[in-house]
């Protein structure tokens, strides 16, 4: 049977020893995937829980907390998946719809026990009302677990990371390989985007004094342009300040995407970008 898990980057390696037991129980576990920034990640998400037999759903604090886990799980309902809770931590707030479901408690370890409840509620296919569907957000906020590892990514090779988060709140949302524009000097690096700022980061091989920090709440507009006229990847950011920066880069609806959903664009940017 062809399993999808949800749950939280921080509970990775109690769910890798709950994906050895289903393996040994002749089940495949879609969980470990990496998603990548400049993907469609609800879209890479919502295939693979089409793909699913049934859905496992990771419980702890965290996951609980997530919008991501709450969005996945949402949609593993609204597509009639059976879902089969499993408990890592406990004191878990566990929704409502899923207290009537037989589940496997874990939280003091795997127990012969627990693995015999989980295979049970895998064969009784138990499955919730489309009604049971919690809202959740269109847009869930944060990193999809499976991005965490991929938030390493393949830039980190070449370019040293020259910011930290300020705040607690701070989270990296994607890293994309850029090129800076000053005058008619091309500097390669890459954009970090935060649910705060955009930074720019030069690869070694360049010289960059100051590296590049714009607070999402300060762009007032992004405009999308043509290299030399051809390739539809130049991105300009206009600031509060009345400062432009232009970049080449690969994937501008997600950066695009980003910025309006945690700066101040929100609804103001073009629907048919």
């Amino acid at each position: 049977m062809q399993l999808f898990i949800t749950y939280a980057h921080e509970s990775l390696i109690e769910v890798q020893e709950l994906v050895e037991v289903l393996t040994v129980g002749g089940h495949a576990a879609w969980f470990d995937n990496q998603l990548l920034p400049g993907q469609d990640w609800k879209q890479e998400l919502r295939e693979a829980i089409q793909r699913c037999d049934a859905y496992l759903y990771a419980l702890s604090k965290d996951a609980i907390d997530s919008e991501w886990c709450q969005w996945e799980f949402a949609t593993a309902v609204r597509l009639q998946k059976a879902v089969i809770p499993v408990l890592l931590e406990p004191d878990v707030p566990v929704p409502r719809s899923l207290q009537d479901l037989q589940f496997a408690d874990f939280t003091q370890g795997i127990a012969p026990k627990e693995i015999a409840k989980l295979m049970g509620a895998l064969a009784s296919m138990q499955r919730l009302p489309a009604s049971a569907s919690p809202p959740v957000p269109a847009d869930p906020k944060g990193i999809p677990s499976r991005a965490w590892e991929s938030m390493k990514h393949w830039t980190d090779a070449f370019v040293p990371t020259a910011h930290q988060p300020q705040t607690e709140t701070e989270d990296i949302i994607g890293k994309f390989a850029a090129n800076l524009w000053r005058g008619w000097e091309s500097v390669g690096g890459r954009i970090l985007l935060t649910n705060h700022r955009l930074l720019f980061e030069a690869h070694r091989g360049n010289y960059e004094r100051q590296p590049l920090a714009i607070p999402l709440n300060e762009i007032t507009g992004v405009i999308r342009s043509r290299t030399l006229g051809i390739v539809p990847n130049g991105l300009t950011i206009r600031c509060v300040s009345g400062d432009e920066y232009r970049f080449v880069v690969g994937a501008r609806k997600k950066i695009i995407s980003i910025i309006e959903q945690y700066g101040r664009l929100a609804g103001q940017m073009d629907p048919r970008r």
